[in-house]
């Protein structure tokens, strides 16, 4: 029942084209996958193992990991321009 509220939260805060939900429902829900280098916390990307897990576990295609992958980058390179962790 938890994860009907957060779902319900997360669609009305997002605004998301219908082909792009399933990466978007994906890249919510491996928020705790960051791989973390050094004493400063950068991020360096998302861990890939654990990405896969949530990949089957929410029973998406795999075709999905392209699209995660984008977001992914756009993510680090934002954090990296802005100097944030």
């Amino acid at each position: 029942m938890e994860q009907a509220k957060q779902a319900a939260e997360f669609e009305k805060d997002f605004d998301v084209l219908p082909e792009n939900w399933d990466a978007a429902k994906l890249y919510q829900a491996v928020k705790t996958q960051w791989r973390i280098s050094g004493m400063e916390g950068i991020r360096t990307g998302l861990d890939y193992a654990g990405v896969d897990v949530v990949i089957k576990r929410l029973g998406l295609d795999d075709s999905v990991f392209e699209q995660l992958q984008v977001m992914e980058n756009t993510a680090l390179e934002y954090w990296a321009e802005t100097h944030q962790t």
